[in-house]
């Protein structure tokens, strides 16, 4: 890169060429590029207007799949084809793609030698020396550094600026009147500022030992800083502990806390939270009754055996809610047992004899002659309504024809004409009968071939497989929402300038011009399903007549990504796409031959040489 170059910003660059050339077509063009804030640089004059085109460092973020951005790329290098003084250099490894111009003989315009005189409308490259005068600069605005210091400063005294022309007026501190007062103080070291009244300030000392203590944070700090102690005395001032007790000793300014004597330093009795565990022999105990919680069980029990206790010792003895007491013989004494009704049971063969019987309330007679049992009720008639018989179910005589204890299976009880026996023949044949629509959480509507069973959030329901991608599938451009976008972008960054060619990408408005300067039970057994070896993530899908399983992997993911032989336009599209985003600059030429596939860059021009009396001017001196 030119050295002069670096020396100047785009400002100065621009309004430097315009003010030569003015507002008129170049036929050749002029491309200065240089380093500018870590992006790259181009001022180009094209048809007369300079133009500024800033590079940000692209960054890949695009939905296209890996392979896709190599496909462009190698798509693009195929597309290009070398026109006229052009050179394309294509580094696969580096992702480049190079357009370099041939030099241009600046000696030779349009192919003619230009004859001596005066030249207009005139672009140039090289190194131009020489002056033009003041009066040659008819239009324009001067780049910042053509414009001196003093020709600013020297009509500075003409100037009068309002503050409606400060922009940041506003930014300013207004006049204030205690700011007058301290501006017309005089400072010195150890000095502060303290105010007198409203508004008015005045100087005072300030000592560094008053800087000291004014930049403590607490009352210890300070008294740290004074050397003054806890009691606001002195260090020089003793201290003396008074009264009579010696578990305290002062040492200079030291006091230690010696030894508790209970028996001269304590009066009183000591709380007995203030009294540590100890333990005592029982040796030590010799007044008072333990209390119960004292006593534990395996005290008294240990020496049960030892105990020998009197019945006249029971306190409670044959008294309510007691003990009951035994007579002399051993027995409870009839006075302490609760009124009694023994029932007597008695078997008869007629109804005189019964009546004969000497019974009370709650006997039991057993009447062999009619086979029925009564009770005596209690009634003093003498009659048979002295009695209630006793009802019992009908005995049950057999059961299913068999008598005595009788044990039944389904062997000896045969089946009715509603509730069937189960069979093995009976439910393969209804389990075969049955649908996937019999089951309770399956709902089939108007099932196609290719459905497929979705849950739905609350049951199974038919779905049509059409509501997926096949697992091999391919898309065209048009279904990759940003293709334009993705090549566009890959482009402008596979595509770099090469000698004497810039390129300007305008990403907003899509171009990039290249200047010359230049269920009940299991599925399976359900009719119209059939499961042959299921895996994990089998689907049900209905072939036409029934249900079979279906590997999930025969769809595609609903989040999926592709490489680029999977977009069976890919080649067109880039070749579209480039042709579109391509646009031809200053003196080139593009010439894009769909069929063939091939998009050709001329330029125009021919030649070597270096002559630019425009940069001449421009850097002379540098």
């Amino acid at each position: 890169m030119p050295a002069f170059v670096s020396q100047h910003t785009s400002a100065e660059i621009d309004g430097a060429i315009s003010a030569i050339i003015g507002d008129t077509a170049s036929p050749n063009g002029t491309t200065i590029v240089t380093s500018i804030s870590g992006s790259e640089y181009v001022a180009l004059w094209d048809a007369g207007t300079p133009k500024t085109i800033t590079y940000a460092n692209f960054v890949a973020d695009i939905a296209l799949e890996s392979g896709l951005l190599e496909g462009v790329d190698d798509r693009v290098a195929a597309l290009l084809t070398e026109g006229s003084n052009i050179t394309l250099t294509y580094d696969d490894g580096a992702n480049t793609l190079t357009v370099s111009v041939d030099a241009i003989d600046n000696t030779v315009i349009g192919g003619v030698t230009p004859a001596a005189g005066t030249f207009t409308d005139l672009t140039f490259t090289g190194t131009f020396t020489g002056s033009i005068a003041t009066s040659n600069v008819t239009s324009g605005t001067f780049a910042d550094a053509r414009i001196a210091q003093s020709n600013v400063t020297q009509h500075q005294a003409a100037l009068s600026i309002t503050e409606s022309q400060i922009s940041d007026f506003g930014t300013y501190q207004t006049q204030d009147a205690g700011l007058t007062s301290i501006a017309g103080l005089t400072t010195a070291a150890d000095k502060m500022l303290y105010t007198t009244a409203s508004d008015t300030y005045a100087v005072t000392d300030l000592t560094s030992f008053a800087r000291s203590i004014l930049d403590d944070t607490s009352a210890a700090a300070v008294r740290a800083t004074i050397d003054v102690d806890q009691a606001g005395t002195d260090n020089s001032t003793d201290v003396t502990l008074s009264g009579s007790y010696n578990y305290l000793t002062l040492t200079g300014q030291d006091i230690a806390l010696g030894q508790i004597d209970l028996t001269t330093d304590v009066t009183g009795a000591l709380p007995s939270a203030n009294i540590g565990s100890h333990t005592h022999d029982t040796a030590d105990v010799t007044t008072g009754t333990f209390a119960d919680a004292r006593i534990a069980e395996t005290n008294v029990t240990q020496h049960e055996a030892a105990l020998s206790i009197a019945s006249s010792q029971i306190s409670d003895k044959a008294l309510a809610n007691g003990v009951a007491s035994l007579d002399g013989s051993g027995k409870v004494p009839s006075a302490q047992l609760p009124a009694l009704a023994l029932t007597d049971v008695f078997v008869v063969a007629s109804q005189s004899a019964q009546l004969a019987l000497t019974a009370q309330e709650g006997d039991l007679v057993i009447r062999t002659d009619e086979s029925k049992t009564y009770v005596h009720n209690g009634g003093t008639a003498g009659t048979m309504a002295d009695y209630t018989e006793l009802q019992f179910p009908d005995a049950v005589t057999s059961v299913n024809s068999l008598t005595g204890t009788v044990v039944l299976d389904t062997d000896d009880v045969s089946e009715g004409s509603t509730n069937l026996y189960y069979t093995d023949v009976r439910a393969d044949a209804r389990i075969s009968a049955a649908v996937l629509d019999d089951l309770s959480d399956v709902t089939e509507t108007s099932i196609t071939t290719g459905d497929v069973l979705r849950w739905s959030g609350t049951e199974w329901v038919n779905y049509a497989d059409s509501n997926y991608a096949a697992a091999s599938h391919t898309h065209t451009s048009s279904d990759v929402t940003d293709f334009a976008e993705s090549v566009d972008d890959q482009v402008a960054t596979l595509l770099v300038g090469g000698t004497n060619v810039s390129l300007s990408y305008d990403d907003g408005a899509g171009t990039l011009t290249i200047n010359s300067s230049p269920a009940a039970g299991p599925l399976n057994d359900v009719s119209d399903v059939t499961i042959t070896s299921a895996s994990t993530g089998d689907l049900l899908r209905y072939n036409g007549s029934i249900w079979v399983n279906y590997a999930d992997s025969a769809y595609a993911a609903a989040s999926h990504t592709h490489t680029v032989s999977n977009i069976t336009d890919s080649g067109e599209g880039v070749d579209d796409q480039v042709a579109t985003l391509l646009t031809a600059g200053t003196n080139m030429t593009l010439t894009y031959d769909d069929g063939a596939g091939t998009l050709t860059l001329d330029a125009a021009g021919g030649g070597g040489g270096g002559f630019n009396p425009v940069a001449n001017a421009l850097f002379a001196g540098y």
